[in-house]
């Protein structure tokens, strides 16, 4: 997670620098790479639509495996082992300005759809719950891109995400199952993110 300091004080730096620079001198498509946080990482391809906007197509993937004791009251508490895996993918739209010579601050519009499923056996083998996740939403904020080289960037975004969840969760032997509707609000802020021009 980026500190919002440091997001405040690239966005100053951008409101400061003198000089300006068009998006489109940086070259017309552009591969983005997410720094790993946790068990996820992110890839983007982007195409310079303009020379102050830019329309990309991000895919993030996450995954977690691991090991814990169940709340059972037996004596030999059996070893549960849990399987997630996730896939985003967020189509993002991004209005520069004003561009600057090092510091270009934006702002963003997103559509993300996603599906993640998790799986936990017990070591014993005799139960089994599942559970998938879909969502859909939109996101929008501001960030900025600083460029140390004419066809590199590295850049960081915060904002406010909405979002539609359904979850289905399955549970065997018991054959128990679930399905419900929920809805989110929060913000974030953004892995710091790399981006080369092309």
């Amino acid at each position: 997670m980026i500190p919002s300091r440091l997001i405040h004080l690239v966005l100053f730096l951008a409101l400061t620098a003198p000089a300006t620079a068009q998006l489109a001198e940086r070259g017309n498509w552009a591969l983005g790479l997410a720094l790993p946080t946790n068990d996820t990482s992110s890839f983007s391809l982007w195409k310079v639509q303009s020379p102050k906007t830019l329309l990309g197509l991000d895919i993030r993937l996450s995954w977690n495996y691991g090991a814990r004791d169940s709340s059972t009251p037996d004596r030999d508490r059996p070893t549960v082992e849990s399987h997630t895996l996730g896939l985003q993918v967020r189509p993002t739209l991004r209005r520069y300005y004003p561009l600057r010579d090092k510091i270009a601050p934006f702002t963003f519009y997103q559509l993300h759809i996603g599906f993640t499923g998790r799986k936990d056996d017990s070591a014993s083998g005799d139960s089994q719950s599942t559970s998938t996740t879909t969502t859909a939403g939109l996101s929008l904020g501001i960030g900025a891109d600083w460029f140390p080289f004419q066809r590199f960037s590295l850049g960081a975004q915060t904002g406010l995400t909405f979002a539609y969840l359904h979850t289905r969760s399955d549970t065997r032997p018991e054959r128990n199952s679930s399905s419900r509707w929920s809805t989110v609000l929060q913000t974030f802020k953004s892995e710091v993110n790399g981006r080369i021009y092309f």
